[in-house]
């Protein structure tokens, strides 16, 4: 296993579900939720720390990677199949009311609540237009007020999406496998870096022995010695001027 720190690793095990769950309702596909989660984890481990928190370094990473793996989705070949809020415990309101939604209002609101995304981010994840993604929500809190006004609106669906993101009963890939998987990434990448280096100074090699015989052939030329004599009758002149 790579040599991350024990925070790191500690953070992951606790977390890892939560990051899987951002890329899955970002990308809407599991395969390539867990792509995107992979490329994140790699860029996240490599980034050196600075102000910001580890919670937002992973995050912007996972969100980062896996709008760049939305574009791969497809009816065929990788179909939308993120779901959330589909089950409500028993006497619990605002969950049935968010079972109650459509597929495509209860992503928006996961995407809100949950990974906590812009309406322009939103719109992107989505497809819809950024107004088109304003009014769902408008409309959804107009929705919800009426059935549960005494229940704010805001706080009841970000602690629900909370719950959403730790489920254990959905699908989540192991944390173990995930982090194999970023070793064995980041491995050619170190072979690659290693034979560049002993490239460069072979090259560098070659170019000084070519240097030394060019400068000996000019050195020869300027005092008038043959190359192949050289060795076996020095004359006087040339050992001089090289002492000097």
């Amino acid at each position: 296993m790579a040599d991350y720190s024990e925070k790191t690793l500690s953070y992951l095990k606790v977390h890892y579900r939560e990051l899987f769950r951002v890329a899955y309702a970002i990308t809407g596909n599991a395969e390539l939720a867990e792509v995107a989660l992979i490329k994140a984890l790699n860029t996240a481990l490599s980034a050196s720390e600075g102000k910001a928190s580890m919670r937002e370094v992973f995050m912007r990473a996972v969100a980062d990677s896996a709008f760049s793996q939305h574009s791969h989705l497809d009816d065929d070949t990788y179909p939308l199949n993120f779901s959330c809020f589909e089950i409500a415990e028993e006497s619990d309101d605002i969950g049935a009311w968010l079972s109650a939604q459509k597929s495509e209002i209860r992503r928006i609101l996961f995407l809100r609540f949950g990974c906590r995304l812009g309406l322009s981010s939103i719109s992107r994840a989505t497809g819809i237009s950024r107004q088109e993604a304003k009014n769902i929500l408008t409309q959804a809190q107009a929705n919800f007020s009426r059935a549960l006004s005494d229940i704010p609106f805001d706080r009841a669906i970000a602690d629900h999406a909370r719950q959403e993101m730790l489920r254990t009963d959905v699908y989540a890939p192991d944390p173990g496998s995930i982090l194999r998987t970023c070793e064995a990434n980041s491995r050619p990448a170190e072979k690659s870096r290693i034979s560049v280096s002993r490239i460069l100074r072979t090259v560098i090699g070659v170019l000084f022995a070519l240097v030394l015989a060019v400068m000996f052939w000019l050195f020869a030329a300027v005092t008038g010695t043959k190359p192949n004599s050289a060795a076996a009758t020095p004359s006087p002149a040339p050992i001089e001027i090289f002492l000097q």
